[in-house]
């Protein structure tokens, strides 16, 4: 089995400019519990992905409110919500290639 045949094309993605609540609603909209941060909607280079785990264990968890204030990804500390490791495969990659064992 190829990548291509398990991938979404054109899935939904935020940069980091992007609010946690713009975040949140995509993934409502998406019905998705994860949404890969981009570098720019320009050449859409991953660089880390967010996920509902994160907003939960990190913020809502730790007594703070992610949606007290405007602030984006990038400032006021939600920069570490993400999660950097990003792994990228060609589309005819075989899947157990990509992601041994987890398949």
């Amino acid at each position: 089995m190829q990548v291509k045949e398990v991938m979404t094309i054109d899935p939904a993605c935020c940069v980091l400019e992007t609010s946690l609540q713009e975040v949140a609603q995509m993934m409502i909209d998406h019905d998705c519990g994860e949404i890969p941060v981009v570098e720019n909607k320009q050449n859409y280079l991953p660089i880390g992905v967010i996920t509902d785990r994160d907003i939960v264990c990190r913020t809502i968890a730790k007594g703070s409110n992610p949606l007290g204030s405007s602030r984006r990804i990038r400032f006021g500390g939600f920069r570490w919500l993400m999660r950097a490791e990003v792994a990228v495969a060609s589309c005819h990659s075989p899947t157990l290639r990509c992601a041994p064992g987890k398949v």
